[in-house]
Parts: structure tokens; sequence; C-alpha cells
């Protein structure tokens, strides 16, 4: 299937939309679309639970209008660069019992002064 809009993102490109919201479709060798997920990074673990069942998912492409296709090499960088990513995370658990309080979103973890 040719992608005639399509622009080729380089890996870092990428990585810097993996968590972002958006359309993202796994599609066949056809170009028939799998299923559509709401980020790259779930599309990158669809992809990869398909290919295990079925060797033809081969591309990734960005709704509504293909702007960006991922192609099977590719898709297996990102995936390794997301595991990475993931993996070099700090333990929520362990920062918040190391720095008193919690990450992200949570409020602070009451030290006793509460």
């Amino acid at each position: 299937m040719e992608y005639p809009r399509a622009a080729h993102l380089t890996d870092a490109q990428l990585e810097t939309v993996l968590y972002e919201t958006g359309n993202w479709m796994v599609d066949d060798i056809q170009g028939r679309h799998l299923c559509w997920v709401p980020s790259l990074r779930l599309a990158l673990e669809v992809a990869t639970d398909y290919a295990r069942t079925m060797p033809a998912v081969v591309t990734l492409s960005r709704a509504p209008v293909d702007d960006v296709v991922i192609f099977p090499g590719q898709v297996e960088r990102l995936r390794k660069i997301a595991a990475t990513l993931e993996s070099n995370r700090p333990d929520p658990e362990r920062s918040e019992k190391t720095t008193g309080r919690s990450l992200g979103w949570m409020s602070w973890v009451c030290q006793g002064t509460c």
C-alpha cells in the first residue's frame, strides 16, 4: 500500500510523541485497519501482540490522513526505545518513601505532621 502524503519521521521525532493522545491505526499488509488506539505507545504494544499471532501487521499510521506511517523495522526500534524509557523511570513507591512526597498528580504524603 502506498502512502503519498505520509511523512517519514525519525525515531527521535516519534519518541517525542510516544505518549501523546492521538488516533493511531494498526494496519495489515493490505492496508486494512485492524484497530484504533489512543497513543503511539499503545499502538506499538498492539502491533507487537498482533505480530505474535499474525505476521501481516506491517504499519502503524496516524489518523485521520495517514500523515505519519511507521513501518515494521521502526516499530520494533520504537518499542525498544519505549521499554528503555519506562525501565529508567523512577519507582513512585521508592521515591515516595525517600522524599516524603508522591510524584506527578498525587498530593504530599503525610509524614506525621497531619
